[in-house]
């Protein structure tokens, strides 16, 4: 017997590129005796989203050009171009041929017929492995009728029949189990039919068995593709023990939520069920939310929290907290271009010196562009950071509260200066609001760098801080690197009335800290407004100061202020400006020409400049009003005070040890009402009109009266303390100049001495 080819008898996809009408086929009809097989040929066309199948025998298309192992099928309508053609066989059903009762048997005839008994176990065999059938020893399925089961989940009932619907479905080892069975079944049932050469009716049997158990794969394989597999809700899905072939689709009808299932060998899963199916969570509208990613209220919820970040910072999906949670374990912001709602609180219980949520970079690239809003943060112990700054471009709302009483050295905000890769954070703006952070050594804000010092000006640059409240601390805001950032603080605060509302400097770097904006819209119960620490420190620094008060006063400085640059206003015992230079950069206070700094302060010093260094200079470009106070300006050279000022005048910080001036750096003249030498008792003053009954002083003091003429222009005080007791000063006379006697005689040496005593008379040395 001829071996026939193996073949599935189906040929296709054949793609038109428009007009042909001949299309090859690559498997053989088998037609013997009056044994048409054409009628078993159809042609399946598919065309854009129409799908028709095209028969034999009709106006569809004819067949040409038959040999041994192929023919031509004639199209009767020309094929258009991208048209999808599939020739598929599936052979008549007949009778093996008789033979003669104790005649000969014919080999030809017995050869023919296991050709085609051969051909339908191949068709059978193809149909089988593209269907799935029940396993062994179990019956068919039957659907439910047409109408029965339009529009509805096709599912498995208990008697495997449509009828009885409940939520069940063949895992994919089931379904390979069963059309492995048909697979076998085919297989065997084409051995039968090669070996029909002794027993016809044989082959017949094992052909019919094998097109029911084809009958039966199919019938399950239409069941299986059509189910839907959903659950009542997340809780029942993770529950399941069910195994879900991969990248099939799960759905919970209650929330609405979807799923993907993840090969078994993935290693970045986000879900995994009770039956360690792993899922991947699909976007809801374009969003993921963390009730789809189970982040439940309760326990340590930061890995799948630091997941949900993650994956939607590489999908560039937003993100939304639903719920409150705990973080037992920080997490942070890799990606660029992120945007995340919190719509509950996160209670953070981390270890001291770690932080809640924080912007890190990868590689060296830190992220950008992030949009994070209502952050609300809860620390709980010593020692934590509620956010970590190293992003740029970013806008970042939050709140962050200290909610226990040992809650002490926690920090707010720090942002972070990259002293390794020569960055940090830039043009971001962040808007908290502080809450319970009356805490002994924490800070509502803080600028550091990564490790050691700034190589450059390498801090936070061009930033916008804006703190609604600041709460109470101690320190609110250290600010130690960066340049061109601006503060708005709508209210700082503090119950113990020690506190410091900006500390800036930084110790090593001299250019690490310049033109920043410091806004505060109410100051109540602090000593210092700004205070520069000991460290170097740049220029062109702006305060402003809009309203204050202390114990228990409201002030209004509207008028005095008007949010202009250049004014500081400080009252009721706040120290408002403390500046200590230690820098080779001069510090300067400079305004408009119609401005001034205003420092009004009952404390003392209101003012307090400190030149650690003895070649650099404190410079006030402007004028200085002091209303109140001994000690309202100070200053001091290497920790050593040497001049200060107040209300009632200036004065050297101890006595007999100041000069004013040197033999080589003079001054070019001094304006004074008075002056009083030495011990400071006499004074030596001037005015018009004598000083009899008007000027006070001590005997010894001396008067200069600027109209007077002659002997009343310069007076001594001779005695008595009041105004009384002054007497002119006389002035040197001289006579004029008389040539020598040349007299011979007594009468002639008369004469010349006459002559003298007149001018001694003249110029008023002699009384007449």
């Amino acid at each position: 017997m001829d071996n026939l080819p193996v073949n599935d008898r189906i040929t296709g996809p054949l793609i038109a590129a428009g007009g042909e009408t001949d299309l090859p086929a690559d498997f053989p009809l088998l037609r013997e005796d009056g044994y048409d097989t054409r009628t078993g040929i159809t042609v399946r066309r598919e065309r854009g989203d129409e799908t028709v199948t095209l028969t034999w025998g009709g106006e569809d298309f004819d067949i040409i050009d038959e040999a041994a192992n192929s023919f031509t099928v004639r199209l009767a309508a020309a094929a258009e171009a991208g048209d999808r053609y599939f020739i598929i066989s599936r052979l008549p059903q007949r009778r093996p041929r008789a033979h003669a009762a104790g005649g000969a048997t014919r080999t030809p005839i017995l050869e023919g017929d296991a050709r085609q008994a051969t051909a339908q176990a191949q068709e059978l065999r193809r149909d089988v492995d593209r269907a799935v059938s029940a396993p062994p020893g179990e019956p068919g399925m039957e659907l439910p009728r047409m109408l029965e089961r339009a529009g509805r989940m096709a599912l498995f009932g208990a008697a495997l029949s449509g009828a009885a619907l409940m939520a069940s479905a063949y895992t994919e080892a089931e379904f390979t189990a069963g059309v492995e069975a048909a697979i076998d079944s085919a297989s065997a049932a084409h051995a039968s039919a090669t070996a029909a050469a002794a027993s016809l009716s044989t082959v017949q049997v094992v052909a019919a068995e094998a097109t029911q158990t084809y009958e039966a794969a199919r019938d399950l394989a239409v069941e299986a593709i059509s189910a839907n597999f959903a659950f009542a809700n997340l809780s029942s899905l993770l529950a399941s023990d069910i195994l879900f072939p991969a990248d099939t689709t799960l759905t919970c009808r209650e929330e609405a939520f979807c799923y993907k299932v993840a090969p078994a060998v993935a290693v970045d899963e986000h879900l995994t069920t009770a039956g360690g199916v792993k899922l991947y969570v699909l976007p809801v509208a374009g969003r993921h939310y963390s009730r789809a990613w189970n982040i439940g209220t309760t326990g340590d919820q930061s890995a799948q929290l630091q997941k949900m970040i993650d994956h939607c910072g590489a999908t560039s999906r937003p993100g939304v907290v639903q719920t409150n949670m705990t973080l037992a374990s920080g997490v942070k912001f890799r990606h660029h271009v992120q945007r995340f709602e919190f719509l509950g609180d996160i209670t953070y219980t981390g270890a001291a010196g770690t932080t809640c949520i924080g912007f890190d970079r990868v590689g060296t690239a830190y992220p950008v562009n992030q949009r994070i809003s209502g952050l609300s943060i809860i620390l709980t112990a010593d020692g934590q950071d509620a956010i970590q700054e190293t992003c740029s471009y970013s806008n970042v709302e939050a709140r962050v509260t200290m909610s226990a009483a040992g809650c002490t050295n926690c920090v707010g905000l720090r942002s972070i200066g990259d002293v390794e890769h020569g960055t940090g954070p830039y043009y971001n703006t962040f808007t908290i609001r502080f809450q319970g952070f009356n805490r002994t050594g924490s800070f509502a804000h803080v600028t550091t760098t990564s490790t050691g010092d700034l190589t450059a000006s390498r801090g936070p640059n061009a930033n916008t801080y804006i703190f609604p409240r600041m709460g109470q601390f101690l320190v609110h805001v250290l600010d130690q690197v960066g340049s061109g950032n601006r503060w708005e603080i709508g209210a700082v605060e503090n119950a113990s009335g020690t506190g410091v509302a900006f500390r800036v400097g930084h110790a090593s770097r001299a250019a690490s800290l310049a033109q920043n904006t410091y806004v505060i819209r109410y100051l109540e119960n602090t000593v210092t407004a700004w205070e520069s620490t000991s460290g170097k420190f740049g220029a062109q620094h702006q305060l402003y100061i809009h309203m204050l008060t202390g114990g228990g006063a409201v002030s209004d400085l509207a008028t005095n202020l008007n949010g202009t640059a250049g004014i500081l206003q400080v009252q009721d015992g706040v120290r408002g400006f403390r500046r200590r230079v230690n820098s080779t950069n001069p510090f300067t206070i400079s305004c408009a020409a119609t401005l001034h700094p205003l420092i009004d302060s009952d404390s003392n010093p209101g003012l307090d400049l400190r030149n650690r260094a003895t070649d650099v200079t404190v410079r006030m470009d402007c004028p200085v009003s002091v209303s109140s106070g001994t000690h309202a300006i100070r200053f001091a050279v290497g920790g050593t005070a040497f001049v200060r000022g107040g209300s009632t005048g200036w004065f050297s910080d101890t006595d007999n040890t100041r000069d004013l001036g040197s033999a080589s750096v003079r001054w070019r003249a001094a304006y004074a009402r008075e002056f009083r030498p030495g011990a400071g008792g006499v004074i030596w003053t001037s005015g018009s009109g004598s000083p009899e009954g008007v000027v006070t002083g001590p005997p010894g003091s001396i008067y200069a009266q600027t109209d007077g003429t002659g002997d009343t222009t310069l007076w001594k005080k001779n005695s008595g303390t009041g105004n009384t007791g002054w007497a002119q000063i006389a002035q040197v006379r001289r006579a004029t100049a008389q040539a020598n006697s040349t007299a011979s005689d007594v009468a002639g040496l008369v004469s010349d001495f006459n002559a003298l005593l007149g001018r001694l008379r003249t110029a008023g040395l002699m009384e007449t």
